[in-house]
């Protein structure tokens, strides 16, 4: 019986680490979304503003609030859900990857200068950028 309650404990401690390193990681992927352009600028009553610090701010902020309660309730999710905690993070990750897919334009190759033109040319983000913002507008 002590067996079998120690390959239990062993078990939920292996799950119970991987939650929270797959936490650390995933909040990396946040910070490297958002930081990703450093001359992120939004156009508020025609002053142009820089945002990566405030995208930074509220990315952390946002980001603790959720992993408390996640973090306090994961083991009696895991005693409840059973194998339906995988099906839960698999939705999760579809989400995430739907979101950087329709949401995140390609930067694979763009210089730094050019990123706001990136964005400019992006579907939804591109109203957010003003024109001045871009180098080599006309």
């Amino acid at each position: 019986m002590a067996m079998i309650f120690g390959g239990l404990v062993f078990f939920v401690g292996v799950i119970m680490k991987y939650l929270s390193l797959e936490v650390w990681a995933a909040r990396n992927i946040e910070m490297l979304i958002i930081g990703e352009d450093s001359s992120m600028t939004l156009l508020i009553h025609g002053t142009l503003l820089e945002i990566r610090s405030a995208g930074q701010t509220i990315n952390v902020a946002v980001n603790m609030i959720f992993s408390l309660p996640f973090l306090k309730s994961s083991s009696a999710i895991l005693c409840h859900m059973k194998f339906g905690l995988f099906f839960f993070f698999a939705g999760f990750v579809i989400i995430m990857i739907s979101f950087i897919h329709f949401f995140s334009p390609e930067t694979k190759n763009v210089p730094i200068e050019e990123m706001n033109k990136v964005w400019k040319l992006h579907w939804l983000w591109g109203k957010y950028i003003p024109d001045e913002a871009v180098i080599g507008a006309n």
